[in-house]
């Protein structure tokens, strides 16, 4: 199947690589993939508090905050089970 007018969009993605991954040719082609930021693993510490110990919640001055201002921390303490 054919992905087309897909939206991969304000996303931010960490990547050894530091592309946004495999996409296929066709979803590129047909889809809205723009706006995400994208790190690779030696730059964690310029935008989450402390990913060494599992906190991803992103810093105040996150460098992410730069390709996507009004991003919104996730709720990590609520995801998963209570």
């Amino acid at each position: 199947p054919n992905p087309g007018n897909s939206n991969v969009t304000g996303n931010i993605i960490v990547d050894k690589k530091k592309s946004v991954g495999s996409i296929s040719e066709p979803a590129q082609q047909f889809s809205n993939i723009e706006g995400n930021a994208v790190f690779s693993i030696n730059q964690l510490s310029k935008v989450f508090t402390d990913a060494e110990n599992g906190n991803y919640t992103l810093r105040e001055d996150s460098a992410a905050y730069k390709t996507i201002p009004d991003f919104e921390n996730i709720p990590f303490a609520e995801i998963g089970r209570r």
